[in-house]
């Protein structure tokens, strides 16, 4: 099996492990607040931050690592979607790695806003992905 071809395996699965996590920490996990109340609410909360950021830092580092080879081997001036793709994947990466040192400091209400902005910018990189070479 060729580099290009585990490149591509290791991008598409760990971008799907990534898009995951955040629809389940930003649609799902906020949905059960009625059922358990916010006191539980807020544990469950810190509870996921600690395993869902550990795996996410290996997780993230592969969808980097692939995602850069794989620009460098379809890079073309021409195509536009492949520069917003790169540069949205590059700036949710560059979030998540950064998050810890600024997000715990936002009000409740925008860190849910923090969480929705991100997933629409990973549905726009599907979108992107899927027509650029269309």
């Amino acid at each position: 099996m060729s580099l290009f071809i585990v490149a591509k395996l290791a991008h598409i699965t760990s971008a799907i492990f990534f898009i995951g996590c955040v629809y389940f920490r930003t649609l799902i996990v906020p949905r059960i607040k009625p059922v358990v109340g916010e006191a539980v609410l807020q544990r469950i909360e810190m509870a996921l931050v600690k395993p869902s950021r550990a795996f996410g830092r290996v997780n993230n580092a592969i969808l980097l690592l692939s995602g850069s080879y794989l620009f460098y081997h379809y890079f073309d001036a021409s195509n536009s979607l492949l520069h917003v793709k790169a540069t949205l994947g590059f700036l949710v990466i560059a979030f998540f790695y950064t998050a810890p040192f600024f997000v715990f400091r936002l009000p409740l209400a925008l860190r849910l806003k923090v969480h929705h902005t991100l997933l629409a910018f990973m549905l726009v990189i599907i979108v992107c992905s899927q027509l650029m070479f269309y």
